[in-house]
C-alpha cells in the first residue's frame, strides 16, 4: 500500500515531516476485519467501540479537498464506518466543534478556521447518521489516548499523530489515497507506538519544530536518528524535575551541551553526513527552554476528563434518513438540472449511504415508516442461483445461528446479496417532494453488494442470512491483526 501524503495535507499538531516518517513504518489492515475478529461466537449487544478525533479529521478533509469538497468527504467516510459493526463516536478538542480550538501548548489553532465554519454542518451529518459526538476538556487527541489506556475504547482513528505523542499504544488512520484498497472501503492505515517510543516520538516532535518552533529546528531524518544518543529520556527526566532553579539551568545545558556533541561530532555514525555542524551551531543557547519543558509536560500530563461517558452500544444505531436526504441534497445538490440531478442524489445515496444502513440489521431508522421497515426484503445468491426474495430481515436477538465468513464455508469465495433499495428511494421522492420517476434510474430498484460475513440459520441451510454478527468482549490487541513476520518487515 502506499504511504504517500502531500506534507500540506498533514493536520493537527505536527507536522508533516514527522507524520510521513511514521506512516511509512503503518502496516496496512482492515477496519472491518479488526471489528470481526473481536466478536465472539455468540449474538449480543456488545460491539468494539472506537474513538475518532474529529477535529483532526474534519481538517483533513478541509486540506485535502479544500472548501467545496471537504464536506463531501466527510460524509463518504463516515458512510463507510456505518457499515462498521462497532459502536463510534467522536471527540472535538475544547468547547466542542463550534468553539475556538487551542492546543497543550496554549497556541490557537488558527488554520481551523473553515473547519469550524462547516463544523454545524458535520455535526448534523454526525447525528444523523446515528453516532455520538463529545467535546473534550482540553486536546482530543489527548482525551483518546487516556481512554484507550483506561481500556474505555478499543481502537483510536484519527489522521494526525498527536495521540501517539499523548501515550496511545495504536491507532488506525484513513490509506493516504483514501480509495478503497483491494476492494476494501473500510480499508486502513495501522499504526503501533512501540515502533517509536513515546519518549523519543516527543523529541522528535519538538527538534523537528513546527508548531513547536523555538530557533532551532532540523530535519526529521536527523531527528529520528538522534534517538540513538538516548536525549529523549533525559529531556522528560528534566522537565518533570523538581529542584531549584540554578540545578534546572546546569541540567539544561548540559543536555543542550550533549545535543551539540551529537550533531556537531557524531561519535556514533549514525547521522547524515553534511549539515551536522551546522545544524549543530545554530542551536539557541536557552535551548530547550522553559516553554518547551512545560510543552513536555503537558504531553505527559494533559488536561483530560477522566470520567469522559463512553458511550456502550445499546442496539443498532438509527439514521435520521429525512435528515441525511435533506443534507445531502442541500449541501451537494443545490440546485439539481432537473431530473438528473435528482438521479445522481439518489445514486449517491443507494451505493454510499444504504449498505450501512442494511447491513448490521439498521432497518429501524428515523424517517421511514415502520410498514416500509418490515416489508424490507432480501435476495440472496447461492452459486449465482438467485433465490426467490421472500426472506425478510430478522432481529438479531431473534434468531440463533452460527458466523460464517466469506471463504470458509462450502468453499463460497464471496457472499453476496441483492438489496431492496425502493424504502430509500420513496423516503427520497418525499423529502425532495417529486414523483418516484423523478429520483429513480434504470436498475435503481436493487442492489447488488457484498457482506464481510453471513450467518447460516440450520432451519434453512441454503440461504444466508443478512444479520448482525454475533457479539462479545472486544478481547486481544489489535496487533494480532498483522502477523509477527509482516511486523518485522516492515520495520
Amino acid at each position: 500500500m502506499a504511504h504517500y501524503m502531500n506534507e500540506d495535507a498533514l493536520v493537527g499538531g505536527v507536522q508533516p515531516r514527522i507524520w510521513r516518517q511514521v506512516r511509512e513504518r503503518a502496516v496496512p489492515a482492515s477496519l472491518m476485519q479488526i471489528c470481526l475478529r473481536h466478536i465472539g461466537p455468540s449474538l449480543g449487544n456488545a460491539r468494539p467501540i472506537i474513538g475518532i478525533d474529529a477535529s483532526a479529521t474534519i481538517k483533513h478533509c478541509v486540506r485535502m479537498q479544500g472548501e467545496s469538497g471537504a464536506l463531501s468527504m466527510f460524509f463518504e467516510r463516515l458512510c463507510r464506518l456505518l457499515t462498521l459493526p462497532a459502536t463510534i463516536f467522536f471527540i472535538f478538542d475544547r468547547g466542542g466543534p463550534l468553539a475556538g480550538t487551542s492546543h497543550v501548548d496554549g497556541t490557537r489553532a488558527g488554520h481551523y478556521t473553515f473547519a469550524h465554519a462547516f463544523s454545524r454542518e458535520c455535526l448534523e451529518i454526525i447525528a444523523d447518521l446515528g453516532f455520538t459526538w463529545l467535546a473534550s476538556a482540553g486536546e482530543a487527541a489527548a482525551d483518546l489516548a487516556i481512554l484507550e489506556q483506561r481500556g474505555a475504547i478499543k481502537l483510536i482513528m484519527s489522521d494526525d499523530i498527536s495521540p501517539l505523542i499523548f501515550g496511545a499504544s495504536k491507532m488506525v488512520c484513513w490509506p493516504s489515497n483514501d480509495l478503497a484498497v483491494n476492494g476494501d472501503p473500510v480499508a486502513v492505515d495501522l499504526l503501533h507506538s512501540w515502533r517509536i517510543r513515546r519518549d523519543d516520538l516527543v523529541l522528535v516532535a519538538l527538534l523537528c519544530a513546527g508548531k513547536h518552533f523555538q530557533g532551532f529546528r532540523v530535519s526529521s531524518d536527523v531527528a529520528f536518528r538522534l534517538r540513538a544518543y538516548d536525549l529523549s529520556d533525559d529531556l522528560v527526566r528534566l522537565a518533570h524535575a523538581i529542584v531549584s532553579p540554578a540545578e534546572h539551568l546546569a541540567a539544561r545545558q548540559a543536555w543542550r551541551q550533549r545535543l551539540y556533541d551529537a550533531l556537531a561530532h557524531d561519535a556514533l555514525d549514525v547521522l547524515p553526513k553534511g549539515a551536522d555542524q551546522l545544524s549543530a551551531d545554530k542551536i539557541p543557547i536557552n535551548f530547550p527552554s522553559t516553554a518547551i519543558l512545560n510543552l513536555v509536560r503537558a504531553y505527559y500530563n494533559p488536561l483530560v476528563d477522566l470520567t469522559t461517558p463512553v458511550p456502550q452500544f445499546q442496539g443498532s444505531t438509527k439514521p435520521n434518513l429525512a435528515g441525511i436526504i435533506h443534507t445531502v441534497y442541500r449541501r451537494f445538490y443545490p440546485t439539481p438540472a432537473g431530473f438528473p440531478g435528482l438521479r445522481q442524489l439518489t445514486r449517491r445515496l443507494i451505493h454510499s449511504f444504504w449498505p450501512g444502513v442494511i447491513l448490521y440489521g439498521r432497518h429501524a431508522w428515523n424517517g421511514l415508516d415502520v410498514a416500509s421497515c418490515s416489508a424490507l426484503r432480501t435476495g440472496f445468491l447461492y452459486f449465482g442461483l438467485d433465490l426467490p426474495p421472500a426472506l425478510q430481515l430478522f432481529d438479531p436477538v431473534t434468531v440463533a445461528g452460527s458466523v460464517r465468513q466469506p471463504g470458509t464455508w462450502r468453499g463460497i469465495s464471496g457472499a453476496r446479496i441483492r438489496v431492496d433499495t425502493e424504502p430509500l428511494i420513496s423516503a427520497i421522492a418525499r423529502v425532495v417532494r417529486k414523483p418516484v420517476q423523478a429520483v429513480t434510474y434504470e436498475n435503481a430498484s436493487t442492489l447488488e453488494m457484498c457482506i464481510p460475513y453471513a450467518v447460516l440459520v440450520p432451519t434453512h441451510p441454503l440461504a444466508w442470512f443478512l444479520l448482525p454478527p454475533p457479539a462479545s468482549e472486544f478481547e486481544g490487541d489489535v496487533d494480532s491483526e498483522v502477523e509477527s513476520s509482516e511486523v518485522d518487515g516492515a520495520l
